[in-house]
């Protein structure tokens, strides 16, 4: 049967997108589709090697920084289903004060911190009553409270002379019915029991000091710490101080009884003023360190995530960031990640080349989150939408250049055109998605071009951008003529050999990263629109400069040398035998 079905779908049959399900591109930010990769090991041994610090998380947009710094804050990087550590995850706003940041910081500590234990922030001017919390509280503490009674109730018996009193008298009353027990080994242990009480009473004591021990709450440690008690106790006052401002007052009133009319007022009142940075810095570094102590008694560490840190604006203001909140970062069992922009990460790798700036002197240690390769990509892929075959995902792959996040967009994509067009076959769908993407590139391409020179030459250029668009958006029409939609590769092959007209270096830059993004969809759609994809792959992969990951890194090349992309695409194209360009004109 199964060669039966192999013959019916043809030998290209992983040409076919086949989806079985789609909840995984539904729920992108869902921990059960994290896939883990080499960079988290690589993350968690340098963890493993520090005693506090902060690290920066580098790399493009997309890459996959905030999913990597929560789940090293959440403690899932080596155990992916559990949550060990404490942690709190802040995002750093675009335009920002330190002292106000910290500010926002201190609180979500102290509130994280109180929500640990099963406390919550009180109300200093508004009093409530929560009959629904209450309620919900209860019932999520109820298994809690199950095994806390079972325990006490077996500690108690094996304990107690009165609980033997209370069961001499059940066994006794028991006894006829035991009698007449058909099972075996319950009558065996009804005797067992009657003739052995001080082993039984001993087991039983033994049993519920074991489900005390290990369904302990935290609350119990709570109640039995003093220390932990104070602790949660500032966490409160923190918040008021940091969220209030009180003022007291008092009055003395003092009258003379014989002197008519005479009467001495005194009034005086204080009220609370806000810590200046320095104080809060301290205060901040005070409650950390207390709070690292305490969870490092149950093996616990302290996480605080800093993310969007590369949305700042600029590198400068990354670095001024670090410089005003640096001081924080040294605290015993206290570990900082950050995720950071790339220019951040380059600074720190050259440092002391020939100068130190505050990175250096802020970061323990970067790490740099590389895009996945074709085979991580793989396994992301087939994670998230079970059933995808190879070829779709070398395209999208190739189309996001390894960034995750462009990968689940670009596979959306791919599956919305399958329901548009209600085609499955591979030549068409890259065909449709790569026409469509560079279309969409066109235009903002030519609305960027547009901001240039104004003279009647380069008129004529936008124009021809303009029709060449049209072409592009044709191609998704099923009624056009074949010739139309023949076209539209023709325009994408002129666009990727036209000569730079423009006369200003910042129009020339633009044409040619738009010229060599043309280049890059041709050769795109050379490679996966002509059938038999599978029989050219293998014929092409394992030559130099053939294998597909090439087109995911000439993709991120792109941003940083159109020059360099180019050379990559086109020893890539002379792998795969592609023809060559013709002449410019």
């Amino acid at each position: 049967m199964r060669r039966e079905i192999a013959r019916l779908l043809g030998p290209d049959h992983e040409s076919l997108l086949v989806i079985e399900g789609m909840a995984g591109l539904v729920s992108a930010n869902d921990p059960q589709y994290w896939v883990a990769n080499q960079t988290e090991t690589d993350l968690q041994r340098k963890l493993d090697q520090m005693d506090g610090g902060a690290i920066a998380i580098c790399g493009p947009r997309g890459v996959g920084k905030t999913t990597l710094l929560k789940k090293a804050c959440g403690a899932r990087l080596r155990y992916p289903h559990t949550n060990f550590h404490f942690h709190v995850v802040v995002q750093t706003p675009a335009n920002y004060r330190p002292e106000e940041f910290l500010l926002s910081l201190f609180q979500d500590v102290c509130r994280r911190y109180l929500t640990l234990y099963g406390r919550r922030g009180r109300g200093l001017f508004l009093v409530r009553s929560r009959p629904v919390d209450v309620t919900r509280r209860l019932i999520r503490s109820l298994p809690a409270l199950i095994w806390l009674a079972t325990g006490l109730a077996l500690l108690a018996f094996g304990m107690s002379s009165v609980a033997q009193d209370v069961y001499a008298w059940i066994t006794s009353d028991a006894r006829s019915t035991a009698q007449g027990w058909s099972d075996p080994a319950l009558s065996w242990a009804h005797g067992f029991a009657r003739n052995h009480q001080a082993l039984t009473q001993a087991a039983a004591a033994i049993t519920g000091l074991a489900i005390l021990y290990r369904r302990r709450p935290r609350v119990l440690r709570w109640l039995a710490s003093r220390r932990l008690r104070l602790l949660i106790k500032d966490c409160h006052n923190y918040l008021h101080l940091l969220q209030h401002v009180q003022i007291t007052g008092a009055s003395a009133t003092i009258g003379v009884p014989r002197l008519a009319g005479l009467l001495l007022t005194r009034t005086t009142g204080a009220s609370s003023r806000t810590l200046t940075y320095p104080e809060l810095v301290a205060q901040f570094r005070d409650l950390l360190t207390r709070i690292s102590a305490e969870e490092r008694r149950d093996g616990w560490k302290v996480f605080i995530g800093i993310d969007e840190l590369d949305r700042l604006g600029s590198a400068q203001q990354a670095r001024d960031f670090l410089s005003e909140i640096k001081a924080i970062f040294d605290i015993p069992n206290v570990y900082f990640l950050l995720s950071v922009s790339e220019d951040i990460g380059a600074t720190f790798i050259r440092r002391g080349m020939p100068t130190r700036d505050v990175s250096d002197s802020s970061l323990e240690d970067v790490l740099h989150v590389e895009p996945r390769t074709l085979e991580e990509a793989q396994q992301l892929l087939q994670t998230r939408l079970p059933g995808v075959t190879d070829p779709f995902v070398a395209l999208v792959h190739a189309l996001a250049g390894g960034i995750p996040r462009d990968l689940i967009r670009y596979t959306r994509k791919l599956v919305e055109l399958r329901h548009r067009t209600d085609q499955t076959d591979l030549p068409t769908l890259a065909r449709h998605l790569l026409l469509e993407e560079f279309a969409h590139t066109l235009s903002s391409f030519r609305v960027l071009l547009g901001t240039h020179d104004r003279t009647a030459e380069w008129g004529q250029t936008l124009h021809r951008l303009r029709e060449a668009t049209s072409i592009l958006h044709q191609d998704d029409d099923q009624r056009a003529p074949r010739q139309q939609l023949l076209t539209a590769e023709t325009e994408v092959t002129r666009l990727a050999v036209v000569p730079t007209s423009p006369d200003t270096d910042e129009a020339s830059a633009h044409w040619e990263e738009l010229s060599t993004y043309a280049l890059f969809v041709l050769t795109l759609l050379q490679v996966f629109t002509p059938p038999s994809f599978t029989q050219r792959r293998e014929q092409h992969v394992e030559k130099d400069h053939g294998n597909l990951q090439r087109l995911a890194t000439a993709r991120m090349e792109l941003s940083v040398s159109p020059a360099s992309a180019r050379l990559m695409i086109q020893q890539f194209r002379e792998a795969w035998d592609l023809p060559p360009l013709p002449s410019q004109p």
